[in-house]
């Protein structure tokens, strides 16, 4: 299977790549990622980094630490 992953507001490919990393160990190698980057810039939202995303925390796949 093949995902097309486009990244968030104020981000770029490289740190996507490195928030999807845990996700993509943890699918087979059957699957491909593709990475594309925005051509429009735009600056971080306020709050990020200061809260994960709930569910990938429950499932171990958050890459910001606890807390």
């Amino acid at each position: 299977m093949r995902f097309l992953c486009f990244h968030g507001r104020g981000t770029n490919v490289e740190a996507f790549r490195d928030q999807a990393m845990k996700l993509r160990e943890v699918l087979s190698d059957d699957h491909e990622f593709v990475f594309l980057n925005g051509n429009l810039s735009a600056p971080p939202p306020e709050d990020s980094g200061k809260s994960p995303i709930p569910e990938l925390q429950q499932l171990g796949l958050c890459p910001i630490g606890e807390g």
